[in-house]
């Protein structure tokens, strides 16, 4: 096994815990043993695009492959979420509901423009995949929401906003653009 292979290793670890969380909750494994899943998956996250930075193996299809599985994984996990504590999500429902409309707008604005999804890794996505852990912890292993859960949402309406603004400010599409001052930069450069 070559080392520029670990990032392509650790994404499909990452792509299987999706099942694995099922298997998990259709099991009615206590909410503790969800934690080292969740650990692991985030690890893994991490440190797919740090050892592929270093080897200099970042390819678009990794980045690529990368977001989707981290789509896959983040629907996997609120979906059981919804199915396991939908009555602690209640008092919230009003703000998730427009943050996954704006997530879907966050997609569409790029299929639009240049006929793909986005793949952007920008720092706001960073801290709101944080910031998303924390709360389906909260969630999943300690049955509680409150301010992590909070603080995720408004994470999400930041990070989807910067997003939005990226994909309208780009010419072109273009991985790993980190903030919306970097599509500034790029598009006064284009210029």
């Amino acid at each position: 096994m070559k080392i520029t292979q670990i990032p392509w290793i650790l994404i499909i670890f990452r792509f299987a815990v999706s099942p694995l969380i099922i298997v998990m909750w259709l099991s009615k494994v206590d909410g503790s043993w969800f934690l080292p899943v969740l650990v692991l998956a985030v690890l893994s996250d991490i440190f797919d695009g740090v050892i592929a930075r270093r080897q200099h193996s970042v390819t678009e299809k990794l980045r690529l492959f990368d977001s989707y599985t981290d789509a896959l994984l983040f629907t996997t996990v609120w979906f059981v979420i919804l199915e396991k504590d939908s009555d602690l999500l209640l008092p919230y429902r009003l703000w998730l509901f427009s943050l996954v409309a704006v997530q879907l707008f966050s997609y569409i604005i790029p299929i639009i423009k240049f006929g793909r999804l986005p793949s952007y890794h920008a720092y706001t996505a960073k801290i709101w995949d944080l910031s998303l852990f924390v709360s389906e912890i909260s969630l999943l292993c300690y049955h509680t929401a409150g301010i992590y859960l909070s603080m995720a949402i408004g994470m999400g309406y930041l990070s989807n906003l910067d997003g939005i603004s990226i994909s309208l400010l780009l010419p072109e599409w273009k991985q790993d653009v980190k903030s919306m001052f970097m599509a500034i930069a790029l598009r006064r450069n284009r210029q």
